[in-house]
Parts: structure tokens; sequence; C-alpha cells
């Protein structure tokens, strides 16, 4: 029996999104199994994608999904995020040493997920219920 990885693995490995894994495993690119509606990634089949692939097997992957090792807490920048959406731009900005204060998002839909994402950051709603003294109080800056 072969070993399998979530597709979110196989997709961090690959350098693509989920989606893209998915596109992958349904043509045949991949092989992988389906259970209800969640596909698992076979080991062996992704060794062999990567090694029909020279230009994935020679990147360093090291450095993907780790913050900048030259950025501490006193380098970082404070920044507010308005117009959130569902914060894809902020987290990269984190990557670069931003330190995110307060979220302003109005879609209640982007909203869950920040607050799924990210539960200790203040959230408000629409901007124009707020003052720029409340959004500095709720953000705890000067």
């Amino acid at each position: 029996m072969s070993d399998f990885i979530s597709v979110t693995e196989a997709a961090s490995q690959l350098y693509l999104s989920p989606q893209a894994v998915r596109k992958k495993l349904r043509q045949g690119s991949l092989s992988g199994e389906r259970i209800g509606k969640t596909w698992i990634v076979s080991t062996q089949s992704l060794a062999k994608y990567l090694a029909a692939e020279p230009e994935l097997s020679n990147i360093d992957n090291t450095s993907i999904s780790k913050p900048l090792e030259n950025v501490n807490d006193a380098n970082q920048f404070v920044a507010l995020s308005f117009f959130s959406g569902a914060m894809g731009l902020d987290l990269g900005l984190e990557k670069a040493g931003f330190n995110f204060k307060l979220a302003c998002e109005f879609d209640k839909t982007c909203q869950a997920t920040i607050h799924a994402n990210k539960p200790n950051m203040p959230l408000i709603g629409n901007i124009m219920d707020y003052n720029a003294e409340d959004i500095r109080k709720i953000a705890k800056i000067e």
C-alpha cells in the first residue's frame, strides 16, 4: 500500500495551488484517491512527477512559508488592513515583516475567514462607522 499526503501538502511541494493539484489528479498526471469529496495524493506518484520535472527538483524549498529571518519585532512595520478581504495580501506582507494590528472588512464571509485564521486580530466592519480615534483605540496604537 502506498503512502498518501494531503492535496495541500502536495501543492506546497509542487509550488502549485491545491486546485491545480486536484486538476492534475483528475487528469491523471498525479495518482491519488478520492475519499468522499477529498483527494489524497500518492507519495510515489508525487516523487515520479517531481523527478520528471527537473525545474521543480532544483528549487530550494527551505525558505518557503517561513518569515524573513532578519526581521524581528523591533524591525516590524505596524500596519492596519483596510478593505482586507480574506487577508491574502496581508499574509504575504506579514512574511515581509509587517505587523498588522487591525483588519477592516465589510463582507461577512471575509469576516468569518479572518476570524477563523486570525482569532485575536481586532476586526471592524464598515469603515464609515469609525473615526481615526476609534481605529487607533481598537488597534491599540498611539
